[in-house]
């Protein structure tokens, strides 16, 4: 079963609030570590009485009028700390030094408002955005528990998925593909912006509908892809692939550094097998990063041998592997030679010496040597179909067990 947790992943941070008129004008003399904290409200400070009913998430606007020396207002950035609040705007000028420094060592963000800003002045702008964030994290949260519901298969009926579902997008269509993204959140850089990154992809003409899914999916990301027309599957799979390069080309240029992966399941002609897609886009990703860490997109329908292989127990794959390639593996050993991965090239370029040679950067020579000698050493037969399969099948296997989970 996908398990899903709330995460608030939209919201208002002290950074992006800084970046609102006129709030745009004040200015942060402290605590600037602490800029990422989230707003969940607005209060103003000009009664003693208000403290007590200060929350976390609270910002906190005051003109200091009230404080009558500097002890008080080192009190002040203790007691909003210890409150958990998001920051303090004030409009005294020249704080004490002391308070600053607590405000740095609490990581509690102080910002000084110019003398020709009112309180009000900013209450407004920033309460309506704290509004308009917190409707769009409702809203979030009421798609991301149908989503939920879908997945994990509570909905059997395509009549009640698309009567509730409707109000996403998720519309009647002739096919559905799953994308999961890794990791869902990289710091600052919220859903907003990943939601940004979609709407550059251009599918005019394509029929195909693009979802993004905010909610945590085992800390994955889900891009759901609809296809209008079933004729199409090889277009809405071509499509998710545009989307993993795209997603990765912007993050590299935005982030620098930033390592995403994307699993792509499968194409399904029901709403009610989206799961199924989901389910795969994960699985690729698991066992893609196992067997090539450092790519960046992985295919399930590339993976499922090896999806499949990592269900058999270790014991019975390791004793299947060593009775099938165990002379390969033990002459290249103690030679230092290059035959497994030289049979494992020859069968992908089905048997061609031409294809292997021009694929492994060497002579086709050589490899008519090493094939012949790849034949002695396990005494079979490269025309016999049960062999080849056996080969290959060793072959995956050997790369699983390479590759085992840490």
């Amino acid at each position: 079963m996908i398990k899903a947790e709330k995460v608030i992943i939209l919201g208002l941070t002290l950074t992006k609030a800084l970046t609102i008129p006129p709030l745009d004008r004040c200015t942060v003399v402290a605590g600037v570590r602490g800029l990422s904290r989230q707003i969940s409200s607005v209060n103003s400070y000009d009664a003693p009485d208000v403290l007590t009913w200060l929350k976390p998430g609270d910002f906190v606007l005051t003109t200091g009028y009230i404080f009558n020396d500097k002890s008080e207002l080192i009190a002040l950035v203790d007691s909003l700390a210890k409150r958990k609040c998001s920051g303090l705007a004030i409009k005294i000028s020249r704080l004490p030094k002391a308070m600053l420094e607590a405000a740095n060592k609490l990581d509690l963000p102080i910002i000084e408002i110019p003398d020709d800003l009112s309180i009000s002045d900013l209450l407004v702008p920033i309460l309506r955005q704290v509004l308009i964030d917190q409707g769009q994290q409702h809203e979030l949260d009421k798609k991301n528990a149908f989503l939920k519901r879908l997945i994990n298969r509570e909905m059997k009926s395509e009549g009640a998925i698309f009567a509730e579902g409707g109000v996403l997008g998720l519309l009647p269509a002739e096919g559905y593909l799953c994308l999961c993204i890794t990791p869902s959140t990289l710091g600052n850089y919220s859903m907003t912006n990943f939601a940004r990154l979609l709407k550059k992809i251009e599918v005019t003409g394509r029929n195909i509908g693009v979802h993004l899914f905010s909610g945590e999916f085992e800390n994955k990301l889900l891009v759901i892809l609809q296809s209008a027309d079933g004729k199409h599957i090889s277009q809405t799979c071509h499509t998710a692939s545009e989307i993993a390069d795209m997603l990765i080309n912007s993050l590299n240029d935005e982030v620098l550094g930033f390592h995403l992966q994307v699993g792509i399941g499968t194409y399904q002609t029901t709403i009610v097998q989206l799961f199924r897609s989901l389910q795969e886009a994960y699985q690729a990703l698991q066992v893609g990063n196992r067997l090539a860490p450092k790519q960046n997109v992985f295919d399930y329908s590339t993976l499922q041998t090896y999806t499949v292989l990592q269900h058999t127990p270790l014991d019975i794959s390791k004793n299947f592997v060593k009775s099938v390639l165990g002379p390969l593996i033990e002459y290249d050993k103690k030679t230092n030679s290059e035959l497994v991965n030289t049979l494992e090239v020859y069968l992908e370029c089905c048997l061609s010496p031409t294809d292997t040679a021009r694929r492994l950067g060497i002579h086709r020579n050589t490899v008519h040597f090493r094939i012949t000698r790849i034949k002695e050493l396990l005494n079979i037969d490269l025309d016999n179909g049960k062999v080849l399969f056996q080969l290959d099948l060793a072959i995956r296997m050997n790369y699983l067990l390479h590759t085992s989970p840490k």
